[in-house]
């Protein structure tokens, strides 16, 4: 194969075919940013443009700050950097922070600017409105959000961001659900998607959740929430992903650091996973620390937190609650800890499993005995 020119052809190796894919449609992105993510976006512009370039789809690409939106003109003239005679995707990436209150920071300070707020629906109304046509003509329309998730805790934010959605044309919202996002762990992930989306046709939660699993840094930093849709005429569903290793995540809950837990000096302790027993309803997992045999016991409440594992990596998924609006795992609710000394010999600390160890395992096991009562 000649090698002047590298990238003009796809290597299937999996049936052994060396083959030219033709890209079915253009892309035209258009990243939002606060002032103090200016670099970050043009560097994930270009990166991103590279990336489908380098698979020959055409991509019509703009950088701005958030408070100041598209005009339809303006959003109009993007269509002269790409074929006017082929279908398009429009993807919106904005790069912001979440308040801790509920909403998006809408700009920071810079100049004469201040730092400001608006809630979600405010925020995609600035970020969105004027694509509409844009939206609506296109093959797919998708946002996604690169922000700290501390609002998406708050109740009400991702019902605000589905009642805004639903009557649009955008298909899909994808978000980081961490407090403490690091753009230079994240951001990577988008390249990719790009090119399994947009040049391969590939589905958007298979994909998001192949790269997602296989990226050691970022499945450990963030986990996900999908905001999506199948198509325009049904109903928006959100999930909530969360990397979860037994050793230190059951269940996609963060252990306490050792230290913490036993006091030891040197804090170069770690958790010793030891087993995993079923309480009823309730999940309790037992772990012992390597510096002095402190014992944890976890006991959970999944609710309705379920266990997948794909990709060689185990994680959990947590549909949204339409009817109460919300996430129904809470760990003030659905985990309860108890630390205990070190266990005599080999053997384990006492373990009671008579009783529900959690106020959301208490009510829900108070709540089928009702109804076996009812049914008999």
């Amino acid at each position: 194969m000649p090698h002047n020119n590298p990238v003009q052809y796809f290597i299937n190796q999996g049936t052994r075919v060396t083959m030219r894919v033709t890209a079915r449609a253009s892309v035209v992105l258009v990243i939002y940013h606060l002032y103090s993510y200016k670099d970050i976006a043009i560097a994930l512009a270009d990166q991103i443009t590279a990336a489908l370039s380098s698979f020959y789809v055409s991509i019509a690409c703009q950088t701005r700050l958030i408070h100041r939106g598209f005009t339809s003109g303006e959003a109009e003239i993007m269509f002269d950097e790409i074929p006017r005679n082929v279908p398009y995707h429009l993807a919106v990436i904005f790069l912001t922070e979440g308040d801790p209150q509920g909403g998006w920071w809408h700009t920071s300070a810079y100049g004469n600017m201040k730092d400001s707020q608006v809630s979600e629906q405010d925020f995609l109304s600035t970020c969105l409105h004027n694509l509409r046509k844009m939206a609506c003509k296109a093959e797919t329309a998708r946002v996604f959000g690169a922000a700290c998730g501390f609002n998406l805790r708050v109740n009400g934010s991702i019902q605000a961001i589905l009642e805004y959605l639903k009557p649009t044309a955008f298909r899909s919202l994808v978000l980081p659900s961490t407090c403490s996002l690091l753009m230079c762990d994240y951001l990577p992930l988008l390249s990719e998607l790009f090119i399994n989306i947009y040049y391969f046709g590939a589905a958007l939660e298979p994909s998001l959740l192949q790269i997602w699993a296989k990226s050691k840094q970022i499945r450990v930093h963030t986990g996900l929430v999908i905001i999506d849709r199948p198509d325009l005429s049904s109903e928006m569903s959100a999930k909530m992903i969360l990397y979860a290793p037994v050793a230190s995540r059951p269940l996609g809950v963060t252990l306490p650091l050792v230290y913490a837990v036993c006091g030891c000096s040197d804090g170069r302790g770690v958790w010793e996973f030891k087993k995993e027993v079923e309480n009823r309803i309730e999940t309790v997992f037992i772990y012992r620390a390597s510096c002095c045999r402190v014992e944890l016991q976890v006991g959970i409440h999944p609710a309705d937190r379920r266990q997948r594992t794909d990709h060689e990596v185990r994680f959990t998924v947590e549909p949204w609650d339409i009817s109460k609006g919300r996430f129904t795992f809470n760990e003030s609710d659905n985990v309860r800890m108890k630390v205990l000394p070190a266990p005599p010999g080999k053997r384990g600390a006492a373990l009671d499993l008579n009783t529900m160890w959690t106020r959301s395992g208490k009510k829900a096991l108070k709540r089928e005995m009702k109804l076996r009562t009812a049914v008999e």
